[in-house]
């Protein structure tokens, strides 16, 4: 879903909005994400925007400011946990790069479950453990500050 003028949703579930272009669509505005996946056990597993296989894109020559809210409960005994991650990452044609990154764990009632951020061939992850004595669901809610530089614009370095 996409507001304002010339913003562009081309993810899965994503909410997109702009008040206008540098130079084309999308390449000023803010998006947004909900990603989910449950664990049962201690090995790393990653959110998706359709809990399965989606995964969020970070576009070519951008940088991004993000803000990530991970929430989890598990099934059985009623544990909880809350996190935010803050960070600066920037793709370009060769690499993508997390320039910076903060996380706060607000509250947890299991010390074994954790949550980070990895960016892989520009796509952004959100990778979560949990252990092995239960079924915990896990819901992230992603935040994005996008610009989009296009190629032809010149260097200044």
């Amino acid at each position: 879903m996409s507001g304002g003028a010339e913003a562009i949703a081309s993810l899965y579930g994503e909410e997109a909005r702009s008040s206008g272009k540098f130079h084309s669509q999308g390449d000023a505005q803010a998006r947004r994400f909900v990603l989910r996946n449950t664990t049962t056990t201690s090995l790393l597993q990653t959110l998706y925007l359709d809990g399965i296989s989606q995964s969020i894109t970070v576009p070519d020559n951008s940088t991004w400011h993000y803000t990530v809210k991970i929430v989890a409960r598990n099934t059985t005994n009623v544990e909880s946990a809350g996190y935010t991650i803050d960070g600066i990452v920037e793709r370009n044609s060769l690499s993508t790069i997390l320039l910076a990154e903060n996380k706060n764990v607000l509250y947890t009632d299991n010390l074994a479950w954790d949550t980070d951020i990895n960016i892989e061939n520009g796509e952004f992850h959100i990778n979560v453990t949990g252990d092995d004595e239960s079924t915990i669901y896990w819901v992230a809610y992603v935040e994005v500050i996008q610009v989009v530089v296009p190629i032809d614009v010149p260097s200044y370095s």
